[in-house]
């Protein structure tokens, strides 16, 4: 294994940094700026992997069409916490991988839940393949579960276990190295 250089981490902290503060700005905007903000986050021709019942998506426009429109039309105040970030080298590619939550207020129904009015917590693990400060690949799972039982759509036996989202200590950004 070879050692990280001092470049090579700064590269790496660099790229997680861009990519922590241009995906809670994608979180965060209203949907009339997303399109310019995904044209300039992901690659024209990106292609996301995204848990059922998105499925895979490819271009910018399929993306915001598909995911991040509805999502936001979802969760008019959509906010986003990284509470873990890791970078490094993968097959030559920059990869990042995070986990954590988006957050809001479920106003529109989503993925057929209906709305239920409520603060709800999204849980994510998601790796980006990026290339010159744009996403080339995404691989998102999405809790989209956990939001039915939080909207009390609860198709499953009862959990043996406590359900809940719990946030990470307070202060904790996700980029820490």
């Amino acid at each position: 294994t070879r050692a990280m250089t001092d470049s090579s981490q700064r590269d790496y902290a660099a790229a997680k940094l861009w990519l922590h503060k241009s995906l809670k700005r994608l979180a965060g905007t209203s949907p009339d700026r997303m399109p310019s903000i995904i044209s300039e986050v992901f690659s024209e021709d990106a292609r996301c992997f995204v848990a059922h019942p998105i499925n895979e998506l490819e271009g910018a426009p399929e993306i915001e069409r598909k995911l991040w429109g509805p999502l936001k039309q979802a969760f008019p105040d959509l906010e986003r916490t990284d509470t873990m970030m890791v970078a490094g080298e993968f097959g030559g590619k920059l990869m990042i991988a995070c986990l954590g939550s988006y957050n809001g207020t479920f106003e529109r129904d989503w993925l057929g839940i209906p709305a239920s009015f409520k603060a709800t917590s999204i849980r994510y693990g998601e790796v980006y393949h990026v290339e010159n400060h744009r996403i080339v690949r995404a691989w998102m799972l999405i809790d989209v579960l956990d939001v039915m039982r939080q909207a009390d759509v609860w198709l499953l036996t009862p959990s043996l276990g406590a359900e809940g989202v719990w946030p990470a200590p307070g202060g904790v950004s996700g980029l820490e190295l």
